[in-house]
């Protein structure tokens, strides 16, 4: 940092300046002797001296500041240097005698973080851009290795087809988990609000995981609550996403044991409960867990892959729906995941327990 880049000054309790270093010359166009015994009003300018004015009082009160302003260069007004300054109250037994003035030329630290952000907003809308042209190719490979898969036992290729179709799929999933994050990121997802009619979301959802579990020689239970309405107001398929990614994580981390969900409303929220028997995790591996493209588990026996990506999506979809999302675990033991949201648009109770 060179000498411009730091003011210091010290200023009295009635405003006036007894030291200026010679930052002050290029900052506000005065030198040090001009500064010198000067009010802080004529140094900084009307303007800046008035937004000033509320972390002056605070000072003088006995409280540290700390902000950032855009104060302009002298002679070129279209010019503004990004400062963060920090007023330190000088005290003496308990009372003010004044305040020291550090402050920083911060502008290139500024350009560098808006930069990143500028890149990250692009990468961002690049990949919620091309969607569609990523997805549409993918969709054609995935039909044409499902046709292939279908063909009687016996056909040559049947087992080549199937081992497509099977990579496909994979590859299909993290296609749309990388895009699903960066449309959340880029601000290009928006979530429905219309009837959703929730036993047919529950039917798809078992439909499409209780074979998984099963295969895994898991026991596989939903349990839906007598105050789980007909229908109500929300996203559909967003809410099955939801659903079918903790159920996903869940399964995938049990080896033995059960995979259970319970659904059912309080207290105008929507209260989802999925708890497993698998490996769990510690302390530090769920401080971890909401991070993208972090897998917390690095066993080599586990078969992973994916894309680190399922919860973390869960968890900013729960967070655009207005709810909240925590989890319990215990390494060995397993872990329960829990989402509150609020329910709007509920219709009467239509109880019919699954199991």
């Amino acid at each position: 940092m060179c000498s411009s880049d730091l003011l210091v000054g010290y200023w009295t309790a009635d405003l006036r300046n007894s030291f200026a270093n010679q930052a002050y010359a290029e900052w506000f166009g005065k030198s040090p002797d001009e500064v010198q015994g000067a009010h802080l009003r004529d140094v900084l300018g009307a303007q800046l001296y008035e937004l000033n004015l509320p972390h002056i009082e605070e000072a003088l009160a006995g409280q540290r500041q700390r902000f950032e302003r855009q104060i302009p260069i002298p002679g070129d007004a279209s010019q503004t240097r990004h400062a963060e300054t920090h007023y330190i109250p000088d005290l003496v037994n308990g009372k003010p005698r004044g305040f020291l003035v550090l402050e920083f030329d911060i502008s290139q630290v500024k350009q560098a973080e808006l930069a990143a952000a500028a890149a990250s907003d692009a990468k961002s809308a690049f990949l919620a851009a091309i969607s569609h042209e990523v997805r549409t190719p993918l969709n054609a490979m995935f039909g044409l290795a499902q046709v292939g898969a279908r063909q009687p036992d016996g056909f040559p290729a049947k087992n080549s087809f199937e081992q497509i179709l099977h990579s496909a799929q994979h590859l299909l999933a993290l296609v749309n988990d990388v895009l699903d994050l960066s449309k959340i990121e880029a601000g290009k997802l928006a979530l429905a609000q219309e009837p959703v009619n929730l036993a047919q979301v529950l039917d798809q959802v078992i439909a499409l995981k209780a074979l998984e579990a099963r295969h895994k020689g898991l026991d596989f239970h939903v349990i839906e609550g007598p105050g789980v309405p007909k229908s109500c107001l929300a996203d559909g398929t967003r809410l099955s996403q939801v659903l079918i990614n903790l159920l996903t994580n869940a399964i995938h981390y049990t080896d033995h044991g059960e995979v259970r969900m319970h659904i059912d409303v309080q207290d105008d929220l929507l209260c989802i409960d999925v708890t497993d028997t698998g490996i769990g995790m510690s302390a530090k591996q769920r401080a971890a867990l909401f991070q993208p493209f972090v897998q917390v588990h690095e066993r080599s026996d586990l078969r992973q892959g994916g894309s680190g990506l399922g919860l973390v999506i869960t968890n900013r979809l729960v967070e655009m729906m207005n709810g909240h999302i925590d989890v319990d675990s215990q390494p060995g033991v397993g872990s329960q995941f829990r989402v509150r949201l609020p329910i709007q648009g509920a219709t009467a109770p239509d109880f019919s327990a699954l199991g």
